[in-house]
C-alpha cells in the first residue's frame, strides 16, 4: 500500500518551483541569476540581452565583452562592482541601468555594449574608448573669430599658446590637455575674461596683443606741436616793403618762411 505524504501549500510551491527550474535553464549573466523575470520567459531575456550587446557562453551565462575592457578600473571589494573612471564611480546592472557618482552627486541612466565593444551610456557617451585628439584650428582662424581652440585639440597653435602661458620642456607637447585647460582659465580670470577655457577672439587678443607705444610727452588737447626747422646758414632773403611805408629794402634773416 503506497505511503501517503501530506504536503502543505508552501511545500507544494517549493517543489513545483524546483521542478520548473530544472526543466528550464534560466540564463545568467556576469551579475548572477536574472532577477524579477517571469519563469519560462527565456526568449524575452535572450532578446533583451542581445540587444544590449551581451553574448552567451558555453555554460549558458550571459557576459558583456565591453565590461571586460574596464577590468583595470574595478574597485576591489565593492558590491555591486564599481568602476573608477576619470574620478567617477560607475555601477552597471543587469536590466541595462547604471549609476554614476562623483563630487557633484549621483546620476543614473541606461547602458549597453556598442557594435565596437565599448560601453555606451545613454545612447551617446562611450567608456573605454581610447581618447582621440582633434586637430586644432590655425592661429589666423582663432584670431579672426572663425574657430575656437578647446580642450582635446592638438597642433602648432596649441604649442604657441602653451609657450605664451609659460610652459617649457616636456610640457610643450602641443596637446590641449588638463594642464593647458587650467592655465587658460587662470589667464582668463586674471584678464577679466569669462573663464570657459576656450581660446577665442577675445582671449587671443589678450594673449597676443602688442604693448602700447609710449608717447614722448603729453600734449594739451587741441594744441599742435610745431617742430623747428633747421635754418640754412648763410642764406638771406629780401622782403620788398611797399614804398608807402619804407623807402628802402630790408634784409631779413632766414627763419624758414618763404617771402618770395
Amino acid at each position: 500500500m503506497p505511503k501517503i505524504i501530506k504536503l502543505t501549500e508552501s511545500d507544494l510551491i517549493r517543489i513545483v518551483k524546483k521542478v520548473l527550474q530544472e526543466q528550464i535553464a534560466t540564463p545568467t549573466n556576469i551579475f548572477g541569476n536574472i532577477q524579477n523575470q517571469p519563469i519560462g520567459n527565456e526568449k524575452f531575456i535572450d532578446s533583451n540581452f542581445k540587444e544590449r550587446g551581451a553574448v552567451k557562453n558555453a555554460q549558458g551565462k550571459y557576459t558583456f565583452p565591453c565590461l571586460k575592457k574596464l577590468e583595470s578600473k574595478k574597485v576591489a571589494g565593492t558590491t555591486p562592482t564599481e568602476y573608477n573612471i576619470a574620478g567617477a564611480l560607475y555601477s552597471f546592472f543587469d536590466k541595462g541601468k547604471y549609476t554614476r557618482e562623483n563630487r557633484t552627486g549621483k546620476t543614473q541612466g541606461t547602458w549597453k555594449c556598442d557594435t565596437q565593444g565599448f560601453v555606451e551610456l545613454d545612447g551617446k557617451q562611450k567608456l573605454g574608448k581610447p581618447f582621440q585628439w582633434k586637430p586644432s584650428p590655425t592661429e589666423e582662424e582663432v584670431r579672426d573669430g572663425k574657430q575656437l581652440l578647446r580642450y582635446g585639440m592638438m597642433g602648432d597653435f596649441v604649442k604657441k599658446v602653451q609657450e605664451t602661458l609659460g610652459f617649457t620642456g616636456t610640457a610643450l607637447d602641443s596637446k590641449f590637455g588638463g594642464n593647458t585647460l587650467k592655465a587658460v582659465k587662470d589667464f582668463q580670470r586674471k584678464n577679466d575674461l569669462e573663464d570657459d577655457g576656450l581660446v577665442g577672439e577675445k582671449t587671443y587678443a589678450a594673449m597676443f596683443r602688442k604693448p602700447a607705444e609710449k608717447t614722448q610727452s603729453a600734449q594739451p588737447k587741441g594744441s599742435q606741436s610745431v617742430l623747428p626747422q633747421k635754418p640754412t646758414s648763410g642764406v638771406q632773403r629780401t622782403a620788398n616793403i611797399p614804398t608807402s611805408t619804407t623807402t628802402s629794402n630790408t634784409t631779413v634773416a632766414d627763419t624758414g618762411l618763404d617771402f618770395s
